[in-house]
């Protein structure tokens, strides 16, 4: 029944975003939009020194980048990269106040005033920040959702998970590492099973991915 009724939910995001749409198309309101849309040009001239960038991390430009390949205005593009997004964060934010159990009430509210936050967002804002905030909550609920330091593939998985958080806002690092180190030392201290072995292992994931761009910047400057 929860699947069910979240359907609703990704309807009324859907419906809501085509009523909207008409009068929100060709709006920008922040210059790092287009600097995102000239990162995916790059990449698709194979500019690769200029693809590379130290202020703007490239994860939403790599979605980008095949989209232009279509033909329509990269603008209308990225906001239906933002709304393809933001549907997959109501999902995200659904599910998790399912796995959570939270009251039905409480759920319908909150699952509710996340449609109008997230079409704002996907709308109007064209940057990665929706593209972080839905991949932050994910690391979060993929957390919750069973034990990673006990388990070697998911501790994997969460240095993957960790990565592309990187790569979707450089802010991504200290997030993650943060996060994981108070996790770990929580299992630490409520279980015996963990192992840090297992916290090796997102770690090392999650440093080939994010060094490796760290390190092509450093070439770059």
């Amino acid at each position: 029944m929860k699947a069910v009724s979240n359907r609703i939910y990704y309807a009324l995001y859907a419906l809501a975003a085509l009523c909207l749409w008409p009068f929100v198309d060709a709006y920008v309101n922040n210059p790092d939009s287009f600097q995102y849309l000239n990162i995916a040009r790059h990449l698709l001239e194979a500019q690769f020194g200029e693809m590379v960038n130290g202020y703007w991390s490239p994860l939403i430009s790599w979605l980008l980048a095949p989209l232009l390949l279509t033909g329509f205005h990269p603008v209308l593009l990225f906001k239906a990269l933002q709304l393809v997004i933001g549907l997959f964060g109501l999902s995200t934010w659904c599910n998790g106040l399912d796995q959570l159990h939270a009251s039905s009430r409480i759920s319908s509210y909150s699952k509710l005033a996340a449609i109008p936050l997230l079409l704002s967002w996907a709308l109007l804002t064209l940057t990665a920040d929706l593209l972080f905030v839905v991949l932050a909550l994910r690391l979060v609920l993929f957390f919750v959702d069973h034990p990673v330091w006990n388990d070697n593939r998911r501790s994997l998985r969460a240095g993957i998970l960790g990565g592309v958080l990187f790569l979707s806002k450089s802010i991504g690092l200290p997030f993650f590492l943060l996060f994981s180190l108070i996790t770990y030392y929580h299992h630490r201290k409520t279980t015996t099973t963990s192992s840090w072995k297992n916290f090796m292992i997102a770690m090392a994931r999650f440093f080939s991915i994010s060094g490796l761009w760290i390190t092509m910047i450093s070439i770059k400057y």
